[in-house]
């Protein structure tokens, strides 16, 4: 039953990645002011480069609790992703 939870959960992560990812194209692309631009974009980059940092120098196991900041600060992407892909 664990194994079961523990896919379902990776299944679902990978579901909202291309969601993700358009949201956050199209958001910055059309909608956003530069302010969130450059703020967005900076967290992005630092989490991605700390994440990776951590996997190369400490640890070669990605945990998911050291991308719970980036998931929380960009997880309103998601709805914008999902009502573009939706739309057509």
């Amino acid at each position: 039953m664990d194994r079961l939870f523990d896919g379902f959960a990776e299944s679902l992560m990978v579901f909202f990645l291309a969601p993700w990812c358009v949201g956050l194209y199209y958001r910055m692309r059309h909608d956003a002011d530069a302010l969130e631009r450059v703020l967005m974009t900076a967290v992005i980059v630092v989490n991605a480069g700390a994440d990776a940092r951590r996997y190369v120098w400490v640890a070669p196991t990605m945990e998911r609790r050291y991308c719970l900041p980036l998931v929380a600060l960009t997880i309103f992407y998601v709805p914008i992703g999902l009502s573009i892909s939706l739309s057509g």
